[in-house]
């Protein structure tokens, strides 16, 4: 009786080692994974949950921010509005009793501007020197009036030219760079 009581009580160990090695571990160690994947799954969402409670307003500042750069964009020149910056300079210029005799873009300038693609974010700039004559002070008042446009973004040079000829007109010359992009319509 005693050997049978010994194989039951062996049989029932290797039978609960068993079990416990092949069915309460493994099913155990599930149960602590799955709690961990829930908490970082709930943790996850909660960020989710956060993002989305700010995501409102990221697209309203998004929206006021584009309107802006619109705005911005609308006041500069693009390169298929350089002839038009050039016909304001030329009517400023009329406006304040000055002769245009020429405005010298930079071949150069003009020649990497065509090689710009449309619509990039960069600004791109031209440098123009604007031969005039008439009077030193309507000079002065077109210069000015120059300084305040919004593609103006500096003096480069300026110039007075007077001949020996009396008859000839004084030449007053401005270089200055301008800002170019966005396709709005500036005037002078």
């Amino acid at each position: 009786m005693r050997t049978r009581i010994g194989i039951y009580v062996t049989a029932w160990l290797l039978l609960t080692i068993a079990w416990l090695a092949g069915i309460y571990l493994p099913w155990r160690k599930e149960s602590l994974r799955t709690s961990v994947e829930i908490a970082e799954a709930r943790a996850q969402l909660a960020t989710i949950e956060q993002t989305m409670k700010t995501l409102p307003d990221f697209l309203e500042k998004n929206k006021e921010l584009e309107k802006l750069r619109s705005q911005l964009n609308s006041a500069l020149y693009a390169k298929s509005d350089i002839l038009h910056l050039l016909d304001d300079i030329k009517s400023d210029a009329a406006r304040h009793g000055l002769t245009v005799e020429e405005i010298a873009p930079p071949i150069e300038e003009l020649l990497k501007l065509n090689t710009v693609m449309e619509g990039g974010d960069a600004p791109l700039f031209l440098n123009l020197t604007v031969y005039v004559t008439g009077g030193y002070e309507a000079f002065g008042r077109f210069v000015e009036r120059l300084e305040q446009e919004p593609f103006f973004r500096g003096i480069n040079s300026c110039e007075i030219a007077a001949f020996a000829d009396p008859s000839k007109p004084v030449r007053y010359g401005v270089g200055f760079r301008a800002l170019l992009g966005g396709g709005g319509e500036a005037t002078l």
